[in-house]
């Protein structure tokens, strides 16, 4: 009961403190030279994007989540991307990418993970609070990286956005299809929770075991959206001055690009001080 607590108190309470994020947060620094629909996305423009990846049978690593930068040690991904009994050793997270294939090249920077960090009330059954802190065993090197690695920016506080928003990842073209080499970007409209809760709760609906909570945010479901190995990636939204925040991570959602149903996320905002909590 304390446990559960605890977590409630981290979900409502949005002011104990501010996590700590790199000088330059969401800015593209290099040089200019899971996604249904979209586009490939240039080098370098989405430098704060992670692959996690875990250790296979043969003993090598594949991708199976995405993931932000936070900070120099920090990264935020999706719950369901571990398995609470294995061990930290078991995933890699791999910065700077160019390609999903191609983990040796020059900007790449491969990193341990020390451990994962599983949000308490997390609920596999209907991805409820679908979220997961991930620290590095080195330092990310954000300034020796030459602009192909940063941080992202989080939002300073409750709130409820508007709008468009971009997501990003290496997931499937399609639901149970193939996975894509290069990272892909699509532009998406955010949902109100309201309008999403309804359209998830319909008695008719073939998704009514997902739950949509104040906790998640709902964008898509227009023909573009994230898919399977895109779970943890960034849904962001860029200011006029080039500068990304955070809005939400990639969730659950009605398989990918389903018709009229929005993909789901987790509202970071939400998760503000419980991400601050556990970075200290």
């Amino acid at each position: 009961m304390m446990l559960l607590t605890l977590c409630l108190l981290f979900l409502v309470d949005f002011a104990l403190g501010k996590v700590n994020t790199v000088a330059n947060c969401g800015k593209r620094l290099a040089p200019q030279g899971r996604i249904v629909g979209g586009k490939i996305a240039k080098f370098g423009d989405y430098p704060w994007m992670v692959s996690i990846q875990e250790k296979n049978s043969k003993g090598t690593f594949d991708h199976i989540c995405g993931g932000s930068i936070i900070n120099e040690n920090w990264i935020v991904t999706a719950a369901h991307c571990f398995n609470k009994s294995d061990p930290a050793s078991n995933y890699r997270a791999y910065v700077g990418l160019r390609s999903i294939l191609k983990t040796k090249e020059k900007t790449v920077q491969r990193h341990e993970i020390s451990k994962f960090i599983i949000h308490c009330d997390y609920d596999d059954d209907g991805y409820v609070n679908d979220i997961a802190l991930v620290k590095t065993t080195e330092k990310i090197d954000i300034k020796g990286s030459g602009g192909y690695v940063n941080g992202i920016c989080l939002p300073s506080g409750a709130t409820t956005p508007s709008g468009t928003a971009t997501v990003i990842g290496w997931g499937l073209t399609k639901y149970n299809g193939s996975m894509i080499e290069l990272l892909k970007e699509a532009t998406l409209p955010i949902v109100s929770w309201q309008t999403c809760k309804q359209i998830y709760g319909d008695k008719n609906s073939e998704f009514d075991y997902i739950q949509v909570t104040p906790a998640m945010l709902c964008a898509g479901g227009q023909g573009e959206d994230a898919c399977q190995n895109d779970s943890g990636g960034p849904l962001f939204q860029t200011d006029d001055k080039g500068v990304a925040t955070l809005i939400g991570t990639v969730a659950n959602g009605a398989e990918c690009a389903y018709k009229h149903y929005p993909g789901m996320y987790m509202k970071v905002s939400a998760y503000l001080s419980w991400m601050e909590k556990h970075m200290k």
